[in-house]
């Protein structure tokens, strides 16, 4: 979902990011190597060389102050994997937005966010059908009626457990 609402939105603005699943790579690579994408992303690789979290954190604030700005984090797990970025409300040009998208209700009311949208859950079919796609090579379930029958009870029971 917050794929689709950035690729239909970014063209209104003039300094645009994606960061997908924000809460691994700052485990995994940390928090310059997020402002870095950041940073590469909203000035179009125009700055590359960033060489600390305060210069990344200027470079910020000061690119988004000077024009709109849409702003995605995808997956956080831990406001302070938001508030270490150093994307504010008052380092924003008007008319920005930020969207980040996260499991935990807890963790956008901590970051201030004006509103929270809650997705709505798949229905059966639904999740059978993202299940199956995500999980098995469509060529093998087509293939045969038994083994589309086994594939659809682990699928059944997958998603029974996952809800």
């Amino acid at each position: 979902l917050a794929r689709v609402v950035y690729a239909r939105n970014l063209h209104k603005y003039g300094a645009h990011c994606f960061v997908d699943d924000i809460s691994k790579v700052f485990r995994g690579v940390g928090l310059l190597s997020l402002q870095k994408q950041l940073v590469c992303q909203i000035t179009n690789g125009e700055i590359q060389d960033i060489y600390n979290h305060y210069q990344a954190e200027s470079l910020i604030k000061t690119t988004l102050c000077c024009q709109k700005a849409l702003i995605v984090l995808d997956n956080a797990d831990d406001v302070e994997q938001l508030e270490n970025l150093g994307v504010t409300r008052d380092c924003l040009c008007p008319g920005s937005r930020i969207v980040v998208t996260s499991r935990d209700q807890h963790v956008l009311k901590s970051f201030g966010l004006d509103e929270i949208y809650k997705v709505q859950l798949l229905n059966e079919d639904e999740a059978h059908q993202l299940f199956c796609e995500k999980a098995f090579d469509d060529n093998i379930i087509m293939s045969c009626d038994e083994i589309s029958r086994e594939y659809k009870k682990l699928t059944d029971l997958a998603l029974k457990y996952a809800q």
